[in-house]
């Protein structure tokens, strides 16, 4: 006897926001290159705090993509293969 297999047990196709987000991931390279070609490309800069707590040691400075909705496009779907 056979069990029957279902997506459903995959995390990725139980539902259909999760099925459009897995797609994007899968063209997340994609997205990158048209996000610099348009200059779709932000500086974020955050503070790294002293152990101490006398004021920032340095500033991190952080490069944030947009898609074409201008929706960010998020690092750990694209920094591994950058």
């Amino acid at each position: 006897m056979t069990v029957p297999r279902s997506d459903f047990a995959n995390p990725d196709l139980a539902s259909p926001f999760a099925v459009a987000m897995t797609d994007m991931r899968r063209g997340a390279i994609a997205l990158v290159e048209g996000a610099l070609r348009r200059g779709d490309v932000a500086l974020a800069f955050q503070p790294i705090m002293r152990a101490h707590g006398k004021g920032p040691a340095f500033y991190e400075g952080l490069v944030r993509l947009f898609d074409e909705a201008g929706r960010l496009i998020p690092a750990r779907d694209f920094i591994m293969e950058v």
